[in-house]
């Protein structure tokens, strides 16, 4: 596979706002193992803010290669992208 990326910093079956960092990390971890198995040449997060990605980055050994983001004329905050 040529990329494979965790789609949204927060787990539904749990609640968007009971998300927390080490959710994220052990998310990150997991993904890692698939790119060093060889499994995927690429990692990525979608639709993380800037301290989502710190969460990741502090556990990260493979930064992520990419951060998809929602952008059209409706987005509420643009701040971020």
């Amino acid at each position: 596979v040529d990329h494979v990326m965790t789609h949204f910093p927060s787990d539904w079956s749990v609640s968007p706002s009971k998300s927390s960092p080490q959710m994220r990390q052990e998310e990150w971890k997991a993904l890692e193992l698939i790119y060093y198995s060889g499994e995927a040449r690429s990692i990525g997060i979608s639709h993380y803010c800037p301290s989502h990605i710190e969460d990741v980055l502090a556990v990260a050994t493979v930064p992520p290669s990419i951060n998809q983001v929602e952008y059209h004329v409706g987005s509420g905050d643009l701040n971020h992208v």
